[in-house]
């Protein structure tokens, strides 16, 4: 019988708040030590499927970071079943593939010995020798051949065709900080299919065209983190500073995409072993929300994924960086829409403070009730959103709680820090209304019930909850230890990690235009260095807040500038 969605969330959401939402998950571990979760779903002949690893960018190696994500790129690529052209190739293919690695590093030593070289012949000669040779160019031009030679004999796209088929659907795949995951969608009639297509790509994987994908996902770097046109849109510019300044020492530290020398650098036996180490069967789990029972589809599951043979466990990550005792900042110039991102560091989940972590960031950003958004978007109309959340950009590990906006109009950077920091004191000091509560825990009921009704969103939150914690079933404990949290937890979370001895901020500003000072630049850098000397005692890190300042109000026109100078006289003195 189909339930109406209106019927369903009438039902839940008047329901007592003490009410408690379960999902019954039906769990099997084969011998190997896969997972195997099922949550039977009726309503359609169809089923969706995750499959979900305990591996994530934050596990990538020292000196080869985004491999994980490269690799994720690369599971696409197909099998020693499919991906050719013509299967009786694979051979044939298999000779290229070595061929390309060893011309791939004999490239990078050749580079290297003359980097070397030419830095001999400065400290001898005064002058720089030739990073170019002949044997370089022509190892770059064998390098080429073998890669078009090899390119003729793919089937392209073959594992997308294969699904499309049967009629697969939804077919992609994520990297997070703390996990992997890949899906698709099929009739249930399809089932056997996918678990031999499936089984293959984790048992017989071929990382075919690798050179080329790698150059792709240069390219993705290069617009995400680079230019800020990716699908961060200009917020990307600062997440590469942004983070490495949170974490000098975790994982946590370094973008999953990783720096453009790490991919250039990355080989394709560091990417094979990366799968060999993460994706076993026993750091996986296949999730499966549809129209299936577990005694029909074990027995295809044991055939095909069975026979994968476990790997030892890899050591853990375990470096956790000193207490930050400062407030850390960095400026990032680029001709961009100004914006800020701000964090503080808080604990990895399973802390007992994350649920009131979480409904902090609700109340101050969650909706058009949310204390920023009636203050910043609607009030003083500094931005057009202001968002704040917990666990940036992980949750297994200490981590951050950050809140980020775009200025709009003329106005800066520091004015939404300001409102910013002045709600969470409001909130330190009074706490949150018992109302304010009360509609996060509303909110975060009826989001839970989205979640159960559709498919996709249910089996992807099983497998992210599983491989970030081990157990399935606590994104549902997460609304019970919300529904505890009082008003006086938030504010004393409030109190204990919204410290500026524990945040972080990275701005982005315009450059400043060459040419004639502007006399009132001098007036409000005058008056700013001196409100700034009154609440920072260190040198530097006052004038690294006052260039940051001056730096966007070098950039606003002048009736904006003498707008401030008047705040500024009025509240400091001066002419």
């Amino acid at each position: 019988m189909l339930i109406p969605r209106l019927a369903l969330v009438l039902a839940v959401a008047t329901a007592s708040l003490s009410a408690q939402i379960r999902v019954p998950i039906q769990k099997k571990v084969l011998s190997n030590g896969l997972t195997v979760m099922l949550v039977e779903r009726h309503n359609a002949p169809i089923f969706t499927a995750r499959i979900a690893f305990k591996a994530g960018s934050a596990n990538d190696p020292t000196g080869a970071s985004g491999v994980a994500h490269v690799l994720e790129h690369m599971l696409f690529k197909g099998t020693k079943s499919f991906g050719l052209k013509n299967p009786a190739d694979a051979g044939k293919e298999q000779e290229m593939l070595l061929k390309e690695d060893a011309l791939w590093e004999a490239i990078l030593v050749e580079q290297r010995s003359l980097a070397d070289a030419s830095a001999r012949q400065f400290y001898a000669t005064g002058k720089a020798g030739s990073e170019v040779s002949p044997k370089l160019e022509q190892l770059r031009k064998d390098f080429e051949a073998i890669q078009t030679e090899h390119r003729a004999l793919v089937a392209q796209n073959e594992y997308g065709s294969l699904y499309s088929t049967v009629g697969g659907t939804g077919i992609n795949a994520g990297t997070a900080m703390d996990f992997t995951f890949y899906q698709v969608s099929l009739p249930k009639n399809r089932f056997e299919f996918w678990c031999r297509m499936e089984a293959d790509r984790l048992a017989n994987p071929v990382l075919r065209e690798y050179y080329t994908e790698r150059d792709v996902i240069k390219e993705e770097r290069r617009m995400t983190l680079d230019e800020g046109t990716g699908g961060r849109g200009p917020m990307g510019v600062l997440i590469e500073p942004f983070y490495a300044m949170a974490f000098p020492y975790q994982p946590y530290g370094r973008t999953g995409i990783g720096p453009m020398s790490d991919l250039f650098n990355l080989k394709r036996t560091e990417v094979q072993a990366f799968f060999t180490k993460y994706y076993a069967p026993n750091r996986s789990a296949l999730v499966l929300v549809g129209d299936l029972k577990m005694a029909e589809i074990l027995p295809a599951i044991e055939a095909y994924f069975g026979k994968i043979p476990r790997q030892e466990e890899p050591t853990p990550v375990h470096t956790v960086a000193p207490a930050q005792n400062g407030e850390r900042r960095l400026v990032v110039e680029k001709d961009m829409t100004p914006m800020v991102r701000i964090g503080w560091h808080v604990p990895a989940m399973g802390h007992p403070d994350v649920p009131a972590l979480n409904v902090l960031a609700e109340v101050l950003s969650g909706g058009r009730t949310s204390r920023l958004y009636k203050t910043a978007v609607e009030g003083k109309q500094l931005t057009t959103g202001i968002s704040a959340s917990y666990g940036d950009p992980g949750a297994k590990y200490p981590t951050l709680f950050t809140a980020s906006a775009t200025v709009k109009g003329d106005h800066t950077t520091q004015e939404i820090e300001s409102v910013l920091y002045q709600e969470i004191e409001k909130l330190a000091k009074e706490g949150p209304t018992q109302v304010e509560v009360d509609r996060v825990i509303k909110n975060a009921e009826m989001g839970l019930v989205k979640k159960l009704e559709d498919i996709d969103s249910l089996a992807t939150e099983i497998a992210a909850t599983w491989a970030i914690t081990g157990d399935e079933t606590t994104f549902t404990a997460d609304l019970d230890r919300t529904k505890e949290v009082k008003p006086a937890d938030v504010q004393r979370v409030a109190k204990t990690y919204f410290t500026p001895q524990k945040r972080v901020v990275a701005t982005l500003v315009r450059p400043a235009t060459p040419g004639v000072k502007d006399p009132l630049d001098a007036q409000i850098e005058a008056l700013i260095g001196k409100a700034i000397a009154t609440q920072v005692s260190d040198a530097v890190q006052a004038k690294t807040i006052l260039d940051q300042q001056m730096g966007q109000i070098r950039a606003l026109p002048a009736a904006k500038k003498e707008e401030i100078l008047k705040q500024l006289q009025a509240q400091f003195g001066g002419k």
